[in-house]
């Protein structure tokens, strides 16, 4: 749950607020990158729903938020370089499409059976205190800073997710 409010907050720098960057800057036709985001993540999904199952939460968990957080640090890009727009579109949501379904199978794998329900529910009130505690604290990080910044510190904040994860859900060897 921690790692989803990690990651869910880094998502949410995007969700808030890519539109008002491209106003900002003259960016035209952003909305292309939540469709193509859109379209990504389904296919992520397809593609490696299996993977999480048959060879653990952090064969899809591990390249998702690299693909995620790389994404992040190319948004700052769209100033000088508008066709940034499309990978990073693309990446973003492959990384979500491969990353969300993994931590959440990993969040209501790690709680007894009877307890699931709970589990499941855990998880995903820490997407909706993220998107509550998100969009101020990247309103203010845009308003000290600016949008690239708050991309490059969504980004940052990803890859800490990503090693909290590590830490936290490595297989570990029975003792002998």
């Amino acid at each position: 749950t921690v790692v989803a409010f990690g990651c869910s907050m880094a998502v949410c720098s995007v969700s808030m607020y890519l539109t008002h960057y491209a106003e900002r800057y003259q960016i035209a036709n952003i909305g292309v990158f939540f469709t193509i985001s859109a379209a990504a993540m389904i296919a992520a999904r397809l593609l490696t729903s299996k993977f999480s199952d048959r060879f653990g939460v952090l064969v899809s968990l591990i390249p998702g938020y690299t693909l995620l957080a790389a994404a992040l640090f190319l948004l700052p890009l769209l100033v000088r370089q508008p066709l940034v727009l499309y990978p990073a579109a693309l990446i973003y949501g492959f990384g979500q499409g491969m990353a969300a379904p993994a931590v959440q199978a990993a969040a209501v794998r790690s709680a007894p059976e009877e307890r699931r329900s709970s589990a499941s529910s855990t998880f995903l009130l820490s997407g909706d205190l993220a998107f509550i505690a998100g969009p101020v604290l990247w309103g203010r990080c845009i308003e000290k800073l600016d949008h690239m910044a708050a991309f490059r510190l969504a980004g940052v904040l990803v890859l800490l997710s990503l090693l909290f994860a590590c830490l936290c859900l490595r297989e570990r060897k029975p003792r002998t």
